[in-house]
């Protein structure tokens, strides 16, 4: 995109168009906010102004004259950072003035803003509801519509929201990293396919990232290694994994834990399934269906620990 604005030019005032303030605005605000420093100085000090706030400031001035007084105009006005026709200007198709201020700052394709990016478009274009930032968007909506706070106080609790959803992306991206690498395992049973995934990672998010519609992997079950702490945890899927299969792969794995630790095991198949820690294993902590270390890491290596479930998975287990 050609850079109309003249670089490095300083920003005393951003105006957008008539309360009730769209979600695309906001965006656009927050970019300007987090990565436009360098295109609008202290944009971090400037006032915001909704247009009915100061009608007046618009009589006679063209946008290039508003820029050339320090003021950013969103979504009105014309100009390259508003998207609706204005004067002889055409609708900018399939854009949004979060897209236009995006595409101005050369951001449009940091993973981590694709996916509030390309919801805003959907949003703005044809109130798409079903998208993860559908909330993000309704509660924009509701405190405009059913105002409990003034405007600007509704405007930065949504910049905070907005950092939120971003640094959640950003986990999402280094999960989506560690998802490269991971080894994934097919294991076909007389009824169906599992697909276990095994990775080495100490994201706290790899688990909800590698299940969500963004990485689309009809994941069965998760295997993780902590590389720092040595920690494992495996977490099967609701629904992609049956109870019989999760209750034994609870089984064998603190009998393998035994068995490596040269301990014979005197409990029997329903105690191997008790949730929490077992004086006889405490190794391995069962709760909501995950086996997670707790303190001292396992004795079974990754390897194994993946080759024990997978055998699991394979076979068809009628009963408990």
């Amino acid at each position: 995109m050609d850079l109309p604005i003249p670089f490095c030019q300083q920003t005393n005032r951003v105006v957008s168009h008539p309360i009730p303030l769209h979600p695309d605005e906001i965006v656009a605000y927050y970019a300007m906010r987090r990565f436009g420093l360098t295109y609008f100085p202290d944009i971090a000090n400037a006032d915001f102004v909704f247009r009915t706030d100061q009608e007046p400031l618009f009589e006679g001035k063209t946008w290039q004259e508003h820029r050339a007084e320090g003021t950013v105009c969103l979504g009105t006005n014309g100009g390259p950072f508003d998207e609706h026709p204005f004067g002889d200007e055409p609708r900018k198709e399939r854009e949004t003035t979060a897209s236009l201020i995006a595409k101005y700052l050369g951001v449009t394709e940091k993973p981590e803003l694709r996916l509030i990016l390309g919801y805003i478009l959907k949003n703005d274009l044809h109130a798409e509801r079903d998208d993860p930032l559908m909330d993000f968007a309704e509660s924009v909506r509701c405190s405009f519509v059913f105002p409990v706070m003034a405007p600007k106080q509704a405007l930065f609790m949504h910049l905070c929201n907005l950092e939120s959803i971003y640094c959640g992306q950003q986990k999402f991206q280094a999960a989506a990293d560690d998802l490269r690498r991971a080894k994934t395992i097919r294991v076909k049973a007389s009824h169906r396919e599992y697909v276990i995934i095994t990775a080495m990672t100490k994201n706290e998010d790899f688990t909800k990232y590698v299940r969500s519609k963004q990485a689309n992997t009809k994941v069965s079950l998760i295997i993780i290694k902590n590389p720092e702490t040595d920690g494992m945890f495996i977490s099967p899927r609701k629904g992609y994994v049956e109870q019989t299969h999760i209750d034994h792969i609870a089984r064998i794995v603190r009998l393998a834990e035994n068995k490596h630790r040269n301990r014979s095991s005197a409990l029997d198949m329903f105690e191997l399934t008790k949730e929490g820690s077992t004086d006889e294993t405490p190794e391995w902590y069962f709760v909501h269906d995950n086996l997670h270390n707790r303190g001292v890491p396992s004795a079974i290596p990754l390897e194994e620990l993946t080759e024990l479930i997978a055998a699991v998975l394979s076979r068809n287990i009628k009963s408990a």
